[in-house]
């Protein structure tokens, strides 16, 4: 396995997670190539408006990608972005535009594990239609165990939204045929870890997903889903 993108690595250090040095993180990452054959890598943080500035995150974020770069091997690219906790008023949240992913317009959005409820809809409208964000629902599968499926499909309709997934959710079939619908719908779909330490890596049994998805997806749809997110790397 060579060239694969982990688009959801939570390994950035001192980011109030499990990381807390730019030398764990760079043995994390180290592992996760060695093991996986990824040489890239987004790194996400979660931003919550209740209880930090977009300023405040930034800066936080700006320290942290400052204490890795200056051990980062050559090999390894990243780049970051911030996971962004679905909140009520979020679409209030001041300089929320700061933290797009992309030329795109991307807004990264963490669905909160919760059920589903009518404020969602009202800020998800709002980031669309007033704000004029696109979204990228981070950790989709969630969506899967939380919400029903007309919520499930209502999600799945919103225009121009891109779906990361983690590896592992690859060998549930009702997170695959969410997969499928999305990619026959032409969705842009993201894969990626989730891995928030360098103890869980050894327990990611990446082959036996990527070797399940290969029984559970054509060949077409295999490919298409390994391939989805390297136009967006390269923005």
């Amino acid at each position: 396995m060579n060239n694969l993108i982990d688009w959801n690595a939570r390994l950035l250090p001192c980011m109030r997670g499990y990381i807390t040095s730019p030398g764990d993180s760079v043995r994390a990452l180290e592992e996760c190539s060695a093991r996986f054959g990824t040489d890239a890598f987004c790194m996400t943080a979660d931003f919550d408006c209740s209880t930090e500035s977009v300023a405040m995150f930034l800066l936080r974020l700006s320290r942290s990608q400052a204490l890795l770069a200056s051990q980062l091997p050559k090999k390894i690219k990243i780049k970051v972005y911030a996971s962004v906790l679905l909140l009520p008023d979020l679409s209030e949240t001041d300089s929320l535009e700061k933290l797009l992913f992309s030329s795109q317009k991307l807004l990264p959005i963490k669905l909160p594990i919760t059920n589903y409820e009518d404020w969602m809809d009202l800020e998800f409208n709002h980031l669309l239609y007033r704000n004029k964000f696109r979204l990228l629902f981070t950790s989709f599968e969630l969506a899967a165990v939380l919400y029903p499926h007309d919520i499930i499909e209502k999600l799945m309709r919103i225009s121009g939204a891109v779906f990361q997934f983690n590896y592992r959710s690859l060998t549930d079939p009702k997170v695959c045929r969410i997969i499928k619908k999305l990619i026959a719908q032409k969705s842009q779909i993201l894969l990626g870890t989730s891995l928030d330490s360098l103890e869980k890596i050894y327990f990611y049994e990446l082959d036996h997903y990527l070797a399940v998805a290969k029984q559970t997806f054509s060949k077409d749809e295999y490919r298409i889903l390994m391939n989805s997110g390297a136009s967006l790397w390269k923005l």
